[in-house]
């Protein structure tokens, strides 16, 4: 197995610990563990707990870009497609439990330095859906709208029936299109 396959196993292992135990159960022993390695094994990936932690939300944050990627590859509609993947990932379905997002968060509070890798990666796709759009502004609006989706599925707040869900998206998604045609002079 090579390095990067060890490093995921260890993140995702940290990820089933903190969602069957909790946060207060994160400990670089508890992961190995769960990893199935030795805690020297972990430690040569992850020389302390913030830097397991930062492989998390890095790991996060690429799986949430693959996620873009693939709804953007999908999109036919060139104009403002990136926008699109965008709500899309943040939209449809994710099997990541809302445990694992509320242990992320709690995590990052003691050390917000941990949180950068996110805030890069949400400015460099802040850049790209400005790029792939014709209304900056009604972009942003709509990238905030599924960012607030986003943190109120993984916070668990506000439950919404899966009807529900799909109109949201479908409106955004509209929304986006006539955002994007705005830019060529149509309406």
């Amino acid at each position: 197995m090579n390095n990067n396959n060890k490093s995921t196993l260890i993140i995702e292992g940290a990820f089933r610990l903190v969602e069957r135990e909790g946060t207060e159960k994160l400990t670089l022993e508890a992961v190995a563990q769960e990893a199935g390695i030795s805690k020297g094994g972990l430690l040569y990936h992850f020389p302390s707990k913030e830097a397991l932690v930062s492989g998390m939300l890095r790991y996060m944050g690429e799986q949430f870009e693959q996620k873009i990627e693939l709804a953007v590859a999908n999109d036919p509609e060139p104009q403002g497609r990136w926008l699109r993947g965008y709500i899309r990932a943040s939209l449809e379905p994710d099997e990541t439990p809302q445990a694992v997002y509320m242990a992320i968060t709690a995590a990052v509070a003691t050390n917000r330095t941990l949180l950068e890798p996110l805030q890069k990666a949400n400015t460099e796709w802040q850049k790209r859906i400005e790029e792939s759009s014709g209304d900056r502004a009604t972009a942003t609006l709509l990238r905030m709208a599924a960012d607030g989706f986003w943190y109120t599925e993984a916070l668990g707040f506000g439950a919404m029936s899966p009807e529900l869900k799909q109109e949201i998206m479908e409106l955004m998604l509209k929304l986006s299109k006539q955002n994007s045609s705005t830019e060529n002079g149509e309406n």
